[in-house]
């Protein structure tokens, strides 16, 4: 079959990349042929975080500018090579899969395409979230009705963590199905081992730009590399206090995880990033974020949460039992694979 993914493949994100191209091996590999939707994202009646003014010295400023650019040429030459978009209004697809991703998120508003709005095809959803959302914020929004419509017109529905579940029933009475995410699915098992095994060193900081900046945290890293005589490199963001920061593209950024020794983050993937890789890491769980601690618990992973009485130091002297971690993701992989099976099934056979 002709297969549409709907999901955020224009970001500035090595994971939103990642699960993109994970999503189109994994139905690549069922022969079936796949490009993205190119919708025109809606931003109704939202407002852009305003960002702390800067009190960096304009050499750090000039750096983090410059790492930007280069980062865009080289998300856009990624993109190029692999990423083929399709506007939505096209319709040639003979089904739509909507995710992975915050593509139910309604923090930038109501985007239809990936509610199933726009579609003349089946559409069904893989792992998909709802972010930060909250059920309390659906049931407030003017966009209710129309969400809730388009969840009820998919053949099927699929999430990643309780929260999304929960707004998904608490909207249609629909029992969705937990996957997992397709980077946790695929795995980049053979590129992964391509790369071959070196010498691990050094801290790999994983974290948004304008996130993990804050003294208190910036000094528990930078005590926690002193102790270990070790470098801090931050991974595909600047922050101009870590000692080198690294520009790469989304399968580069496995390469950083793979050579490095402990992988210090605060976000999703790049917690999945680390699992697939085998990379010891720690994660600061900000706000309880509802997706990362559902990835922890499933993972059986919660003891490497950074907290005030868990430091960076006592983590890392904490082995990770990868086998069974390996073990875990195995029924989880099966389950989501079955539900992927069925869903192209149910769109029109298992392929053409």
């Amino acid at each position: 079959m002709k297969i549409g993914i709907a999901t955020w493949q224009c970001v500035l994100n090595h994971g939103a990349l990642l699960q993109a191209i994970a999503s189109k091996k994994v139905l690549e590999q069922m022969e079936h042929t796949v490009t993205y939707v190119d919708f025109q994202a809606q931003n109704a009646g939202y407002t852009s975080p305003v960002k702390p003014r800067s009190t960096m010295l304009l050499w750090n400023k000039l750096g983090r500018r410059l790492f930007t650019k280069r980062k865009i040429q080289i998300f856009q030459q990624f993109r190029q090579k692999n990423i083929t978009l399709l506007p939505s209004e096209c319709n040639t697809w003979d089904a739509v899969m909507i995710g992975s991703d915050e593509v139910f998120s309604i923090e930038g508003g109501f985007n239809k395409d990936l509610f199933g709005v726009n579609y003349r095809c089946p559409v069904f959803s893989y792992a998909a979230s709802c972010g930060p959302s909250t059920k309390e914020q659906f049931a407030a929004s003017e966009y209710r009705d129309q969400i809730a419509d388009g969840l009820r017109t998919m053949k099927g529905i699929g999430v990643r963590d309780q929260n999304t579940y929960d707004v998904v029933y608490s909207l249609t009475g629909i029992t969705p199905v937990m996957n997992i995410d397709p980077v946790l699915l695929y795995a980049f098992k053979d590129e992964i081992a391509q790369m071959g095994e070196k010498p691990r060193k050094h801290i790999g900081l994983y974290a948004y730009t304008f996130r993990w900046d804050n003294d208190s945290e910036i000094e528990m890293v930078k005590q926690y590399a002193k102790l270990q005589h070790e470098n801090v490199d931050s991974l595909g963001f600047h922050h101009g206090w870590c000692d080198r920061n690294i520009v790469v593209d989304p399968l580069q950024m496995l390469q950083q995880f793979k050579s490095h020794r402990l992988i210090i983050t605060d976000t999703f993937h790049g917690t999945i990033m680390a699992v697939i890789t085998h990379t010891p890491f720690c994660v600061m769980v900000r706000n309880n974020s509802p997706k990362l601690l559902y990835l922890l618990k499933i993972l059986g992973l919660e003891a490497r949460q950074i907290t005030e009485s868990h430091t960076i130091e006592q983590i890392a002297n904490e082995t990770i039992d990868f086998d069974h971690v390996e073990q875990r993701l195995e029924t989880y992989r099966k389950q989501s694979m079955d539900y992927l099976s069925a869903m192209l099934e149910c769109c029109g056979g298992a392929n053409t």
